[in-house]
């Protein structure tokens, strides 16, 4: 395994090349005359068709990753809208439901009442039976 691992980092993976920087903007293959203590820039050598291949693929994966995105966006804005109208028709259906209440408490109410002022007139109450009558 020692052996191994030796004989990987003695192989060289890749050329490379020595440039060495010696102004700003400015790179050259040989060492700088004025500035002798500077360490060489390693930079592989990659082929320019490598390098535009690579730009391509990620030209593509970045448009997959903005339409994905996008289509994520709008998936989260549709259950939005849905969250919404959800809602409206909950309350809507709640309101229904407090009128409706609200109507059958009146009712009772004014039954009560004519009940009490007259109670010699007999109430048809077409949910109770016949036992159940309320005088």
């Amino acid at each position: 395994m020692k052996v191994f691992l030796l004989l990987l980092v003695l192989l060289p993976t890749s050329a490379y090349a020595q440039v060495y920087k010696c102004a700003p903007g400015k790179y050259q293959q040989d060492p700088c005359p004025h500035k002798p203590s500077i360490r060489p820039l390693v930079i592989n050598d990659i082929p320019k068709q490598r390098q535009l291949a690579a730009q391509h693929r990620w030209a593509i994966k970045r448009e997959e990753i903005r339409m994905a995105d996008a289509a994520m966006a709008k998936a989260w804005e549709r259950e939005r809208a849905f969250r919404i109208e959800e809602a409206k028709v909950a309350a809507v259906w709640r309101q229904a439901n407090a009128v409706q209440q609200a109507a059958q408490a009146l009712e009772v109410r004014n039954d009560i009442e004519i009940f009490k002022l007259q109670p010699w007139i007999p109430r048809f109450y077409p949910d109770l039976s016949i036992y159940d009558y309320p005088y």
